[in-house]
């Protein structure tokens, strides 16, 4: 139960203290500049979405498998040169998006220094992300905790720091997210070397057998991961395209407060679970460990559901408060829509729950379709909504496509003894 507290203590860190710095970014930049912000970032994800997917997906899963076979260092050098491979990828699409920003879309060929430090964000936030899936996966739960909090407190202060000599702008609010990244890069970094002998990442170790498992393991994200940043891109530049860059700033900050601290309270027990879950699941041919699995992660379900009820209720009720609390008051004209998107992140954060026990059984290639088909609806009532009604077409876009995920991951997800996994593995 403490690993439980450790994650919680982390989490729910983060959801307070990000609060604060919502609070702060929408005293100082008006809901145009915020929307301007959401699309810069898009696009440094969009230079990262595919390297990322083939560097980060098979990580936590294959860290049980490599310690049970004795082959950790393999492990950690095939991740060693995953990372290399995925920032180059990342920078040559990075140097393609603006080679088509410039020829196609000059209006937007202004924002590259901004797109240029979304990128790098992006790439050293995927490079912390890789070494706390392996903590998360070691279970060293309160070294997970510890730097969830101390990047939200390092977030924190560097704002204030902008604020304090007025320079807060789209341009300084990158960089700092830079300067944070690298921080919390280099803290990780250092937690890493002490777990593990500084030479096994110098000697020649064979990588290539564990490279390989984790790309075939990670195609099928690759395949859908597109897809998602198409969806979760597509509200955004719809309502910039039909409606304003004011609303698309105001979805943003909309999303932030309900939907973002929705999915983090999920991602609460999803992180705690995961790596048991994994552990539960170990030889995946075993009968018996994929039924604990699954019981296991339909009692998680239920319980992220529930909470959703709770969250939605208080989301009904208190939603003026909460936005009062939260935001500036140039926010606070779409807080009524605060209760449907609190629904959307809990039904999708329960379909994510069911999807990680897909993932754990290696049967991701099932998550292909589903992931694909319903990012597609979900890309075409985003510009239908935000053409007809702008923020509320997008929100009630956004409701639709989570009842659709979780429906249908819901169905993939029933018991059958007769499902195979990968074998290859």
């Amino acid at each position: 139960m403490s690993e439980f507290f450790l994650v919680a203590f982390g989490q729910a860190s983060s959801v307070v203290l990000g609060v604060a710095f919502i609070r702060i970014l929408t005293e100082y930049l008006n809901p145009a500049e915020y929307g301007e912000l959401s699309l810069i970032l898009t696009l440094g994800v969009l230079a990262c979405t595919i390297p990322s997917a083939y560097f980060l997906a098979g990580i936590e899963r294959m860290y049980s498998m490599a310690v049970e076979k004795k082959e950790e260092y393999e492990y950690y050098a095939a991740i060693k040169k995953m990372a290399k491979s995925s920032g180059l990828l990342s920078l040559i699409i990075l140097s393609l998006i603006f080679v088509v920003l410039k020829v196609q879309y000059p209006v937007y060929w202004e924002w590259r220094e901004e797109i240029l430090l979304a990128t790098l964000f992006t790439i050293i936030s995927s490079y912390s992300t890789a070494l706390t899936s392996i903590f998360n996966a070691a279970r060293k739960r309160g070294l997970v905790a510890l730097y969830i909090f101390t990047d939200s407190i390092l977030k924190i202060v560097l704002v204030l720091m902008l604020v304090y000599f007025n320079v807060v702008n789209i341009y300084t609010v990158l960089l700092i997210y830079v300067i944070l990244t690298v921080i919390t890069l280099i803290m990780r970094y250092r937690s890493f070397l002490k777990k593990i002998s500084k030479s096994s990442l110098l000697s020649d170790v064979p990588s290539a057998p564990w490279k390989d498992k984790m790309y075939q393991y990670s195609k099928p994200f690759v395949y859908f991961q597109l897809f998602t940043w198409a969806h979760t891109s597509s509200d955004k530049w719809a309502l910039e395209a039909f409606s304003s860059t004011e609303n698309t700033g105001l979805l943003v900050v909309l999303m932030q407060v309900g939907y973002a601290p929705t999915v983090i309270v999920s991602g609460i027990i999803i992180t705690y679970i995961t790596p048991i879950l994994y552990d539960k699941l170990g030889d995946v041919t075993i009968e018996k460990n994929k039924l604990e699995a699954h019981n296991l992660s339909i009692k998680i379900t239920s319980y992220i559901l529930f909470t959703t009820i709770i969250f939605t209720m208080i989301a009904y009720f208190f939603h003026e408060p909460i936005f009062n609390i939260m935001t500036n008051d140039k926010y606070h004209s779409i807080s009524y829509l605060m209760p449907w998107i609190v629904f959307s992140g809990g039904l999708f954060s329960a379909g994510q729950m069911l999807a990680t026990k897909l993932s754990g059984e290696l049967r991701v290639n099932e998550l292909t379709k589903p992931k694909i088909i319903t990012a597609l609806i979900g890309i075409v009532f985003n510009v239908i909504g935000a053409y007809l009604f702008a923020v509320e077409g997008v929100v009630f876009a956004l409701t639709v496509f989570s009842i659709f995920y979780f429906v249908w991951i819901l169905h993939l997800s029933r018991y059958n003894k007769s499902s195979n996994s990968i074998s290859s593995f």
